[in-house]
């Protein structure tokens, strides 16, 4: 017979060995690969994509990346629209990209004219700025559709964004875009530029920083002279 080792020793052991089981889990999950790397683009579909490329560029500063038409069974199966052909436009706004959708064939139905924001297809893009006042007026001037009724300041209960402003309104195709300012700035070199991020001393320029914001959000610059 195997002499067995004292109860109380037994026990020690059994925690030692469960407890090298508990912190071994973690480090083997930390070394599998990971399945899911990011966000590559928010896709966005519109009817007319000139005056979409227009609108983005003109009022929001993004930047055409790419312009390609495609068709074929693969497009078909990829998207389960049969038929079709699609204009689909890349455009960046600091490192951060949106993918605009034409599809030329067969044309897709408008969003609904009664659309809110509690409908389960909203959705929209929201993007960072400095001074709420200034991009208000600019978007004014610009003629853009509102959906808010004005810029509306966040109340204080809500710890994450409290006391900021938000302003909702609406690309040609009636998608939501929303302006808020941040808590970060970063010092763009364009003399009129709406935000501004603590960037490091050595930094000249840039378009985004991983700031200490609520949620670590990475803010993506609107960098054009405006």
């Amino acid at each position: 017979m195997i002499p067995l080792a004292p109860r109380g020793l037994r026990r020690t052991l059994i925690a030692t060995w469960a407890l090298s089981l508990v912190l071994a889990v973690p480090q083997a999950l930390a070394q599998r690969p990971a399945l899911v790397d990011g966000v590559d683009a928010v896709g966005i579909t519109v009817s007319d994509m000139d005056r979409a490329v227009a609108f983005y560029s003109a009022v929001l500063t993004f930047e055409k990346v790419s312009d390609t038409e495609v068709a074929g069974d693969r497009y078909e199966h990829l998207e389960g629209v049969f038929g079709l052909r699609m204009r689909v436009v890349r455009m960046k706004l600091g490192d951060e990209s949106i993918e605009l959708t034409e599809y030329l064939a067969p044309r897709g139905r408008p969003i609904p004219v009664d659309s809110r924001s509690n409908d389960r297809w909203f959705q929209h893009i929201a993007i960072i700025v400095s001074d709420m006042d200034k991009v208000y007026a600019w978007l004014r001037r610009n003629k853009v559709e509102y959906a808010s009724t004005e810029p509306q300041r966040l109340p204080d209960w809500n710890k994450n964004a409290a006391g900021i402003s938000a302003f909702y309104f609406k690309d040609p195709d009636q998608h939501p875009v929303e302006v808020r300012p941040t808590s970060c700035f970063l010092a763009l070199i364009t003399p009129r530029s709406w935000l501004r991020i603590p960037m490091p001393a050595s930094s000249s320029t840039a378009t985004s920083w991983e700031c200490a914001s609520p949620g670590k959000a990475k803010i993506t610059a609107l960098n054009r002279n405006i």
